[in-house]
């Protein structure tokens, strides 16, 4: 009977004693809060990562659209070098630590189509590649891709991710 009595006092202590219950419950949630907080910062660094380098692709092909031929006369649709080196210079943030752009690789094209036929290319040499009522569009893409590495690294996740943007803008008519 005694130990009977002796194990209700102690249950009945341990059921009314919550000394350090709001410590276990902090070291219970503060790894899961402090990985929320790393993973939110790592999200918006890739957001902004993938709005800088739709931007870069974007003024590249924009350059390529206003600069239609190279120095020497060439193609259609600019000097793909200069438009390349016009994306790198864009997005300062996409560069390592010794200012070199990690945005590799970036694929520029050209492209024609008619009014008519929207969505189906063309010849943009033929002599006529368009019905005579057609208008030939000619389009400069930019394809830019940049590998995205997280501040953090976490076991069982990646340590890279690609980011990639697509940026198409149509020639004015000369």
């Amino acid at each position: 009977m005694r130990y009977v009595t002796t194990l209700r006092r102690l249950g009945n202590a341990f059921r009314t004693n919550q000394d350090g219950q709001s410590m276990v419950e902090l070291a219970i949630m503060a790894p899961l809060l402090l990985l929320l907080l790393v993973a939110t910062i790592d999200l918006g660094f890739y957001a902004y990562d993938g709005i800088e380098l739709g931007n870069a692709a974007r003024a590249g092909a924009e350059f390529g659209a206003q600069n239609p031929l190279n120095a020497s006369g060439g193609s259609v649709g600019g000097d793909p070098s200069a438009i390349v080196a016009v994306v790198q210079a864009d997005a300062k943030q996409l560069q390592d630590s010794s200012g070199v752009s990690t945005i590799t690789p970036i694929n520029v094209t050209t492209y024609c189509a008619c009014d008519s036929a929207k969505g189906t290319t063309v010849d943009c040499n033929a002599t006529t590649p368009c019905t005579a009522l057609d208008r030939l569009d000619v389009f400069v893409k930019v394809d830019a891709t940049n590998p995205f590495r997280p501040l953090f690294a976490i076991p069982g996740i990646a340590t890279q991710f690609p980011l990639h943007r697509v940026a198409i803008q149509e020639m004015s008519p000369q």
